[in-house]
């Protein structure tokens, strides 16, 4: 949670206990591999963290990743300082892939090394990493990038594997998420936010039928206002 902790449960979610060994009050995204091994990355909007932590026992303790240890304390200028979404290759737990706000990195093995993939254009992993996802088959990898830049590879190890999709629109986003479908591997959804329509507002889905190659609006496309919408949140209207 952001608040600090890790919970787990023991019975189906029932009841959670707190674990507190983290050396960091933001904790922002974790992930399980095939083989059990589970990741935790640290820092989120509300301030920076330390790293990735792994645990091979389901949770009950956790390790510091050595590669991951940050260095500045305001965070802006170190790799691991924002870790905002870690996943694995579900063919192969040992190949990790970390989003932080300095770009992509990967490990190929189980977290014990790093390196950033170069891209073509370089620019596009030099912006923050935002998102990723696999498709609904887990063949394919895709990676949200600041702006307007969404990529995607078969063989995401290799950087130079990666492919920049094509998005029909013009929004320089602040914020992009990606989903895809469990049942049909060729779809791939895009939200975005802020841009023209304003910071941390809605800014339109997009959806992709060719296994993210090209985006194109949903048709018709949702409402970027309503009066039961509020961005910041509240306890009202449920």
């Amino acid at each position: 949670t952001t608040s600090g902790s890790v919970y787990r449960s023991t019975n189906g979610g029932n009841e959670w206990t707190p674990i507190d060994n983290f050396g960091t009050a933001f904790i922002g995204c974790a992930t399980q591999a095939t083989n059990g091994d589970m990741y935790m990355g640290t820092g989120e909007s509300e301030g920076p963290g330390n790293g990735i932590y792994k645990s091979t026992d389901r949770g009950l303790t956790w390790s510091h990743l050595a590669a991951t240890a940050t260095t500045d304390l305001i965070g802006r200028n170190d790799i691991w300082s924002y870790v905002v979404k870690i996943t694995t290759d579900p063919s192969n737990p040992s190949k990790i892939f970390a989003a932080t706000h300095l770009g992509l990195y990967i490990s190929s093995d189980a977290g014990v090394t790093w390196a950033k993939p170069s891209f073509s254009p370089p620019a596009v992993n030099g912006t923050g990493c935002e998102d990723m996802t696999w498709s609904g088959d887990g063949t394919r990898l895709f990676v949200a990038f600041g702006g307007n830049s969404v990529v995607y590879s078969d063989n995401p190890s290799d950087g130079s594997s990666y492919k920049i999709t094509t998005v029909d629109s013009d929004l320089n986003s602040s914020s992009q998420r990606l989903a895809t479908s469990a049942a049909d591997p060729s779809i791939v959804y895009l939200a975005k936010s802020g841009g023209t329509v304003g910071f941390g507002n809605f800014g339109g889905v997009w959806k992709s039928i060719d296994k993210g190659e090209t985006f194109k609006p949903i048709d018709p496309a949702p409402p970027v206002t309503s009066p039961s919408w509020d961005i910041a949140g509240s306890d009202r209207d449920g």
